[in-house]
């Protein structure tokens, strides 16, 4: 009746439809199951492989103009630096990671100027590049029971919990689309060119019901909620530094929905996300939120804008590309421009964020596990060509 088609799983290579996920959980336990415990659980035993905890990254250290030779390091106020023998390998992150390449003087030379940073290679790329999905949801009262309960009734709350931690059972344990035509009519002739630059097996949508409310209520009430995110976004953010001190934020500016385009896809889609939400059966009066008073392109726009959250997707901030590319931060091996010996293994150096999720289901998470398994393969070969010198 919507539209949705069933698909083999999101990880057969195609995403436009609906299926269950696949998430990273650990199906005995019934615990979250990341490259942390599947990998680094694994090795800590091994005798050349010491992990540092809670200690903070404050710099990294050259010894000449251009190669990496350690990182400073501040473990409970003492400050001490890891030397590396072939090369530093940095993974801190899409927010950390361009945020210890500036403080370290690898970034803008406009940006370094202003802070006072001796600049060690000019690359206006870092911190550039943000990408992410913008998440938003319309709510209804619903005449199932759904997991509301668990956050306005002691009992059944305390009940999921017991559930979870004594059978790994309870309450406590899709889909993809391009808009249809009848959404996609309103949007602008720019809008739709934009839209085409896209892949056409990405989609532009994600819907995820889901058996909650996404705003606080005080109620008895059972509620539901139609999550959706733009999973093919034209907007593009920032990160940046006012401080070389790391125990501070980094500045970061995602520019959600700051594109024409983008604010186009998202007024469609919580009119896409209504006309679930209503299909569903279950609903019980009229919508809870944003409510039947919302009814205008700008009243939707101004809802999402104030309750849209992030997905947690966020990548590319140190983009990979080619020798000719001023905005490319890494090469196709990780390796920093214009330095030696020091390479990023993290996801921020997507050049751009594929239509899926980073962890837990789907294209993304198979392209980070990818991405990891290649780089690996590049510092073992690394490893080999220093040892056969």
């Amino acid at each position: 009746m919507l539209g949705f088609k069933s698909i083999p799983g999101f990880n057969s290579g195609q995403l436009i439809g609906f299926s269950e996920f696949t998430l990273s959980i650990d199906p005995e336990a019934a615990t979250r199951s990341s490259s942390e415990t599947s990998f680094l659980q694994d090795t800590l035993d091994r005798p050349n492989l010491l992990v540092h905890q809670r200690s903070l990254a404050k710099s990294l250290v050259f010894n000449n103009t251009t190669t990496a030779t350690s990182v400073l390091l501040d473990t409970f106020g003492k400050t001490y630096s890891l030397s590396a023998r072939r090369e530093v390998i940095l993974a801190a992150g899409v927010f950390r990671t361009p945020q210890l390449l500036l403080a370290s003087g690898i970034g803008s030379a406009a940006t370094l100027e202003k802070l006072g940073v001796p600049l060690r290679t000019d690359l206006p790329g870092v911190g550039q590049n943000l990408h992410d999905q913008p998440f938003f949801s319309v709510s209804y009262r619903v005449n199932v029971t759904t997991n509301s309960e668990l956050t306005t009734n002691q009992s059944a709350a305390a009940k999921a919990a017991n559930d979870y931690l004594t059978r790994q059972s309870g309450r406590l344990s899709s889909g993809w689309e391009k808009l249809p035509e009848s959404y996609r009519v309103n949007f602008t002739k720019s809008a739709r060119t934009e839209l085409a630059q896209f892949p056409s097996h990405w989609p532009e949508i994600e819907v995820v019901p889901s058996a909650a409310i996404t705003i606080p209520v005080t109620d008895q009430a059972q509620y539901a909620s139609i999550q959706v995110a733009i999973s093919s976004t034209t907007s593009v953010g920032t990160v940046t530094i006012n401080t070389t001190d790391l125990s501070k934020n980094p500045i970061k500016d995602p520019k959600w929905l700051s594109t024409e385009t983008d604010q186009q896809v998202a007024v469609q889609t919580l009119k896409r996300a209504r006309e679930i939400g209503q299909a569903t059966g279950v609903v019980m009066g009229d919508e809870y939120a944003p409510g039947p008073a919302v009814k205008t392109d700008a009243d939707i726009l101004a809802y999402i804008k104030k309750t849209m959250t992030t997905f947690h997707h966020a990548v590319g901030t140190c983009k990979m590309g080619k020798a000719e590319d001023s905005s490319a931060v890494v090469n196709t091996k990780g390796l920093v421009k214009g330095v030696e010996k020091l390479r990023i293994v993290d996801a921020s150096i997507f050049p751009f964020l594929p239509p899926g999720h980073t962890q837990g289901v789907g294209v993304l998470k198979i392209m980070v596990d990818a991405l990891a398994e290649k780089l690996a393969v590049e510092i073992l070969k690394s490893k080999v060509s220093a040892e056969s010198i």
